[in-house]
């Protein structure tokens, strides 16, 4: 396995380790919003030190944390798609800085 796909890997791991433990203990209730959401730090930081190589990672993470949420909230049907959106617009807003994102 590359060195590039184990710190994906890692830190997919941890971004949805985090989401979880914050949706379940920082969680308002009913438990779906986080005030403080540590894998957003967590991106940041992965982006900071790894550069966009390891934005796979934060997307997987993000997709997975979603996901989780969703079968919690009951998403059936189309809405399914939703997840997948909140992933790729987690991936492009923490990449901002070096996108050029054109309306």
């Amino acid at each position: 396995m590359s060195k590039v796909l184990r710190r994906n890997a890692l830190i997919a791991f941890a971004y949805v380790l985090s989401g979880y433990l914050a949706l379940r203990v920082l969680a308002i209730a009913p438990g779906y919003v986080a005030p403080l959401f540590p894998p957003a730090g967590i991106a940041v930081a992965a982006l900071l030190i790894g550069g966009w190589r390891l934005l796979p990672g934060i997307w997987v993470g993000s997709l997975c944390i979603n996901i989780i949420a969703g079968f919690e909230t009951g998403l059936e049907g189309i809405r399914w798609l939703t997840p997948l959106a909140i992933a790729r617009m987690n991936m492009i807003l923490h990449d901002f800085p070096t996108t050029n994102i054109q309306i």
